[in-house]
Protein backbone atom coordinates (compact mmCIF):
# COMPACT_ATOMS: atom_id res chain seq x y z
CA UNK A 1 0.00 0.00 0.00
CA UNK A 2 3.22 1.99 0.84
CA UNK A 3 4.48 1.37 -2.63
CA UNK A 4 1.18 3.13 -4.56
CA UNK A 5 1.13 6.32 -2.66
CA UNK A 6 4.73 6.71 -3.05
CA UNK A 7 4.13 5.98 -7.04
CA UNK A 8 1.41 8.30 -6.94
CA UNK A 9 3.13 11.24 -5.27
CA UNK A 10 6.13 10.95 -7.52
CA UNK A 11 3.61 11.19 -10.39
CA UNK A 12 2.20 13.88 -8.94
CA UNK A 13 5.25 15.70 -8.52
CA UNK A 14 6.07 15.15 -12.17
CA UNK A 15 2.93 16.44 -13.60
CA UNK A 16 3.76 19.72 -10.99
CA UNK A 17 7.03 20.36 -12.55
CA UNK A 18 6.20 19.41 -16.05
CA UNK A 19 3.87 22.48 -17.68
CA UNK A 20 3.80 21.37 -21.26
CA UNK A 21 0.57 21.43 -22.53
CA UNK A 22 -1.43 23.17 -19.78
CA UNK A 23 -2.41 25.97 -22.74
CA UNK A 24 -4.09 23.08 -25.05
CA UNK A 25 -6.28 22.04 -22.12
CA UNK A 26 -7.43 25.66 -21.08
CA UNK A 27 -7.98 26.56 -25.02
CA UNK A 28 -9.92 23.64 -25.18
CA UNK A 29 -12.29 24.36 -21.98
CA UNK A 30 -12.32 28.01 -23.07
CA UNK A 31 -13.56 26.90 -26.47
CA UNK A 32 -16.16 24.55 -25.66
CA UNK A 33 -17.20 27.38 -22.91
CA UNK A 34 -17.53 29.77 -25.61
CA UNK A 35 -19.11 27.48 -28.42
CA UNK A 36 -21.90 26.70 -25.50
CA UNK A 37 -22.66 30.49 -24.79
CA UNK A 38 -22.89 30.92 -28.37
CA UNK A 39 -25.53 28.41 -29.11
CA UNK A 40 -27.47 29.53 -25.98
CA UNK A 41 -27.26 33.16 -27.58
CA UNK A 42 -28.44 31.98 -30.87
CA UNK A 43 -31.43 29.93 -29.65
CA UNK A 44 -32.29 32.59 -27.20
CA UNK A 45 -32.77 35.92 -29.70
CA UNK A 46 -34.40 33.19 -32.37
CA UNK A 47 -37.14 32.27 -29.49
CA UNK A 48 -37.45 35.70 -28.45
CA UNK A 49 -37.73 36.59 -32.36
CA UNK A 50 -40.79 34.07 -32.80
CA UNK A 51 -42.39 35.65 -29.35
CA UNK A 52 -42.36 38.98 -31.19
CA UNK A 53 -43.95 37.32 -34.34
CA UNK A 54 -46.77 35.63 -32.02
CA UNK A 55 -46.90 38.75 -29.77
CA UNK A 56 -47.88 40.47 -33.02
CA UNK A 57 -50.08 38.52 -34.59
CA UNK A 58 -52.28 37.84 -31.67
CA UNK A 59 -52.64 41.73 -31.26
CA UNK A 60 -54.02 41.44 -34.61
CA UNK A 61 -56.24 38.54 -34.21
CA UNK A 62 -57.91 40.57 -31.07
CA UNK A 63 -57.93 43.76 -32.88
CA UNK A 64 -59.86 41.48 -35.98
CA UNK A 65 -62.01 40.54 -32.97
CA UNK A 66 -62.77 43.64 -32.02
CA UNK A 67 -63.60 44.99 -35.21
CA UNK A 68 -66.04 41.33 -35.50
CA UNK A 69 -68.13 42.96 -32.86
CA UNK A 70 -68.31 46.39 -33.79
CA UNK A 71 -69.81 44.54 -37.08
CA UNK A 72 -72.37 43.14 -33.99
CA UNK A 73 -71.11 39.73 -34.74
CA UNK A 74 -72.16 37.01 -31.03
CA UNK A 75 -69.35 36.10 -28.94
CA UNK A 76 -68.96 32.87 -30.64
CA UNK A 77 -68.82 34.58 -33.82
CA UNK A 78 -66.25 36.65 -32.15
CA UNK A 79 -64.21 34.16 -30.58
CA UNK A 80 -63.96 32.16 -33.79
CA UNK A 81 -62.47 35.30 -35.80
CA UNK A 82 -59.95 35.85 -33.16
CA UNK A 83 -58.64 31.78 -33.14
CA UNK A 84 -58.26 31.96 -37.20
CA UNK A 85 -56.74 35.23 -37.46
CA UNK A 86 -53.96 34.18 -35.29
CA UNK A 87 -53.94 30.71 -36.78
CA UNK A 88 -53.49 31.93 -39.32
CA UNK A 89 -50.24 34.57 -38.82
CA UNK A 90 -49.04 31.62 -36.66
CA UNK A 91 -48.82 28.88 -39.39
CA UNK A 92 -46.41 31.61 -41.22
CA UNK A 93 -43.97 31.48 -38.81
CA UNK A 94 -40.74 28.82 -38.87
CA UNK A 95 -38.38 26.84 -36.71
CA UNK A 96 -41.10 24.21 -35.31
CA UNK A 97 -43.26 26.55 -32.73
CA UNK A 98 -46.04 24.34 -31.06
CA UNK A 99 -48.53 26.62 -29.35
CA UNK A 100 -51.19 25.71 -27.31
CA UNK A 101 -55.05 26.29 -28.47
CA UNK A 102 -55.78 30.04 -27.58
CA UNK A 103 -57.50 31.18 -25.10
CA UNK A 104 -60.01 34.01 -26.03
CA UNK A 105 -62.17 35.76 -23.23
CA UNK A 106 -64.86 38.01 -23.88
CA UNK A 107 -65.90 40.64 -21.25
CA UNK A 108 -69.67 40.97 -21.71
CA UNK A 109 -69.73 44.73 -19.45
CA UNK A 110 -66.33 46.23 -20.65
CA UNK A 111 -66.64 44.99 -24.10
CA UNK A 112 -63.23 44.00 -23.93
CA UNK A 113 -61.65 41.05 -25.49
CA UNK A 114 -58.42 39.30 -23.89
CA UNK A 115 -57.10 35.99 -25.64
CA UNK A 116 -53.22 34.00 -24.40
CA UNK A 117 -51.37 31.24 -25.84
CA UNK A 118 -48.22 29.60 -24.49
CA UNK A 119 -45.76 28.51 -26.86
CA UNK A 120 -42.77 26.06 -26.90
CA UNK A 121 -39.67 26.73 -29.69
CA UNK A 122 -37.28 23.82 -30.21
CA UNK A 123 -33.93 24.70 -29.81
CA UNK A 124 -30.81 23.96 -32.13
CA UNK A 125 -27.48 24.45 -30.55
CA UNK A 126 -28.83 24.51 -26.99
CA UNK A 127 -29.61 20.48 -27.61
CA UNK A 128 -26.19 19.36 -26.80
CA UNK A 129 -26.01 21.16 -23.20
CA UNK A 130 -29.41 19.15 -22.86
CA UNK A 131 -32.01 22.00 -23.07
CA UNK A 132 -34.51 20.85 -26.18
CA UNK A 133 -37.01 23.82 -25.88
CA UNK A 134 -38.09 27.28 -24.54
CA UNK A 135 -41.76 27.84 -23.52
CA UNK A 136 -42.74 31.65 -23.55
CA UNK A 137 -46.01 32.98 -23.06
CA UNK A 138 -47.85 35.74 -24.74
CA UNK A 139 -51.59 37.34 -24.26
CA UNK A 140 -53.13 40.59 -25.90
CA UNK A 141 -56.33 43.00 -24.60
CA UNK A 142 -58.30 45.17 -26.55
CA UNK A 143 -60.91 47.74 -25.62
CA UNK A 144 -64.05 48.65 -27.51
CA UNK A 145 -66.06 51.57 -27.25
CA UNK A 146 -67.80 53.78 -29.57
CA UNK A 147 -66.94 57.11 -30.66
CA UNK A 148 -63.82 58.62 -32.19
CA UNK A 149 -61.17 55.72 -30.63
CA UNK A 150 -62.94 52.48 -32.06
CA UNK A 151 -59.97 50.66 -30.54
CA UNK A 152 -57.37 50.76 -27.77
CA UNK A 153 -54.28 48.25 -26.40
CA UNK A 154 -54.17 48.12 -22.94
Amino acid sequence: MKSNLVDIQALLRGWRGNARGNISVLMALIVVSAMGLAGIAVDLRFTITQKEKVQYALDSAVLAGALERQRGSDAERVTAEVHNYAAALIRQTEGGLSCTPIAVVLDELSQDISASITCTQPTFIAQILGRDHLTFAVSSTSTYSIGKVDVAFI
